[in-house]
């Protein structure tokens, strides 16, 4: 015999659907994420990976970890500059 599916899942109970929601759909995200920031090398990658029609119509967020103690400083200075907020 076939297993039968499994009902839809329901919304809470006293939550509004999505048609009575005043919340607007969030837009998508454009996220670079590097786990290994290194000596920040690579924090530029996301300009070069996506095509140019995809990466100048957008804004990206840009997130870098480094989990060496002597690296972070410089990481941290380099995002400052990346951001604006550098020298």
């Amino acid at each position: 015999a076939a297993a039968a599916e499994p009902p839809p899942l329901l919304p809470p109970v006293g939550a509004p659907s999505a048609s009575e929601s005043s919340c607007p759909v969030p837009k998508p995200r454009h996220i670079f994420i590097d786990m290994g920031a290194n000596w920040a090398n690579t924090l530029r990658l996301w300009r070069d990976i996506p095509p140019h029609e995809h990466r100048e119509a957008h804004v990206w967020e840009v997130y870098a970890f480094e989990a060496s103690p002597l690296i972070q400083p410089y990481v941290d200075r380099f995002m400052a500059l990346l951001d604006g907020r550098g020298p």
